[in-house]
C-alpha cells in the first residue's frame, strides 16, 4: 500500500454568499498546455454543489503529517451532510487570490484555478 500512497487534498470553494470545503476523492494532472487539474469531489459534500456554482477552486495538497487537518474535512460514512459541522469553522483560513475562496493557512502547497467544467 505504501507504493500507492498519493497525497491527500482539500478543496475549498466560494460563491458571493457561501464557502465550503471537503476532502477530494481524487485529483490528478490532466493537461499540460494549458495546465489542467482534474479534481473529483464527493457528490454528497456541500462543497460539491457549491463548486458547480463557483468560478474558482482552491486545491490544498496536504503533507504526510496533516492527518488531523484531513480529518476535519472528511465525511464520516453514514452521517448526513446537513448534520456535520462546517469544517471551515474548525480551521484557520484567509481569502485566496480572488478575495473570496478560502485558502487554508496551515497548508503550504496549494493550487488556485478557474472551474472549467
Amino acid at each position: 500500500m505504501a507504493s500507492l500512497d498519493h497525497p491527500m487534498a482539500i478543496v475549498t470553494v466560494a460563491t458571493r454568499r457561501e464557502a465550503s470545503g471537503c476532502l477530494a476523492g481524487f485529483f490528478t494532472r490532466s493537461g499540460i498546455d494549458p495546465p489542467r487539474l482534474t479534481v473529483y469531489l464527493p457528490k454528497r459534500a456541500p462543497a460539491c454543489a457549491l463548486a458547480r456554482k463557483a468560478a474558482h477552486v482552491m486545491v490544498h495538497v496536504l503533507g504526510h503529517r496533516q492527518h488531523d487537518l484531513a480529518a476535519c474535512f472528511a465525511d464520516p460514512a453514514g452521517d448526513a451532510a446537513e448534520d456535520l459541522p462546517d469544517p471551515l469553522d474548525r480551521v484557520r483560513w484567509r481569502p485566496g487570490p480572488d478575495g473570496r475562496t478560502p485558502r487554508l493557512v496551515d497548508v503550504d502547497a496549494w493550487i488556485f484555478g478557474k472551474v472549467v467544467s
